[in-house]
């Protein structure tokens, strides 16, 4: 077992562990610095107003399909919203247009699947503040940004900070590395800070903070080569490919991989986000 999947196991429990508490002056240097650099750094705004969905934790809460849901509701209302993403795992942290035709190494496999899913202008790198500006700069139309991630970059000025759990909840309690946090507490709000809205990716809060509750399902499916073309016209609801060869099909032989071929299906809500090409489908 590799030293991250150890971790998790410790973090998710429902009180510290013995290695969690052997961890926690760890935890404590973290909190500390933590608190210096928001103290140090002063937010500088953005031209237009920016929504920051993130969480307190490591890893995912269900962030992804949050940002595609608000996005899709901001577009409804009229409004021409852009995205920030830092870009995991590219290989540059200058800042970047995402593209149709970028791929998930040059600019992170989130990132381009939140801008082939949303159609939404996407712009990833490191420096939050330089990517808002190259953002309104180059689209005079955008009037709001989305912040996918983001809660603890706070060189950027935020309106409204959108903060996502999942059934997890907070795990063990405890601050990096001996529990998930990376923050203990809702960002302050106070001297005109961003209102904080909490959303539970879960059936019931598994947090004490007040907020609204939203479930997951599987949208719909498409041929693999449709989707990378944006061709929503094949799209189909995943119950009419029972009798169709998909990619990774529960019925298909183990011992027998599934051809790629061009009438291969991928289902939207896979766990494996754009490396499968998916994307995430939402009910209210």
């Amino acid at each position: 077992m590799g030293l991250a999947a150890l971790l998790q196991r410790h973090w998710w429990r429902t009180r510290p562990s013995l290695l969690a508490r052997t961890l926690q002056p760890l935890s404590w240097l973290y909190g500390g610095l933590s608190a210096l650099h928001r103290q140090w750094v002063r937010p500088q705004r953005a031209p237009v107003p920016v929504l920051v969905v993130g969480n307190l934790v490591a890893g995912g809460a269900g962030k992804t399909p949050t940002v595609l849901a608000v996005l899709r509701l901001l577009q409804q209302a009229g409004h021409r919203p852009a995205v920030l993403s830092r870009g995991y795992g590219r290989a540059s942290n200058a800042p970047q247009q995402v593209s149709r035709n970028s791929t998930a190494a040059g600019v992170g496999d989130e990132p381009l699947l939140i801008h082939r899913r949303s159609g939404a202008p996407v712009w990833v790198g490191r420096d939050r503040v330089a990517l808002a500006h190259a953002a309104c700069a180059a689209d005079a139309t955008i009037d709001v940004l989305v912040c996918d991630d983001g809660l603890q970059h706070h060189a950027l000025h935020r309106d409204v900070n959108l903060v996502v759990f999942d059934e997890r909840g907070l795990g063990n309690g405890l601050l990096l590395p001996a529990g998930p946090l990376r923050q203990l507490q809702l960002p302050k709000q106070a001297n005109g800070a961003a209102a904080n809205l909490v959303l539970y990716n879960a059936p019931q809060a598994s947090a004490p903070w007040p907020g609204a509750l939203a479930s997951r399902s599987l949208g719909l499916a498409w041929p693999l080569q449709a989707w990378w073309a944006g061709d929503a016209t094949q799209a189909r609801c995943p119950i009419t490919l029972r009798t169709k060869r998909c990619l990774g099909h529960p019925r298909q032989p183990t011992s027998s991989p599934p051809k790629k071929t061009p009438s291969s299906w991928t289902l939207i809500g896979s766990a494996h986000k754009a490396r499968a090409a998916c994307a995430y489908g939402w009910c209210r």
